[in-house]
């Protein structure tokens, strides 16, 4: 797992969204649980919400990460994406 979150990270550096977001995928196939897979595809979602796809997506990812470790940070990003969309 952890090979798979640095290559993650790194494709997402280089902004490689589709191969950083598959490499997290990859991640949450071999550990669910995965705090930090969660947490980046869920910021990566939310940062890009222009469609209700994207935030529906975003949503997803940190409502399980909320459930594993809840923060203000996570709970304040679902609350705004729970807004209605414009």
């Amino acid at each position: 797992v952890g090979f798979l979150t640095t290559l993650a990270e790194g494709y997402m550096l280089l902004g490689m969204d589709a191969e950083g977001v598959a490499a997290y995928r990859k991640v949450l196939d071999v550990s669910p649980d995965d705090l930090n897979a969660l947490l980046s595809l869920g910021n990566f979602y939310a940062a890009n919400d222009d469609d209700q796809a994207s935030r529906v997506k975003a949503m997803e990812y940190l409502e399980k990460a909320y459930s594993i470790r809840a923060t203000p940070y996570v709970a304040a990003t679902l609350k705004r994406l729970r807004q209605p969309f414009k």
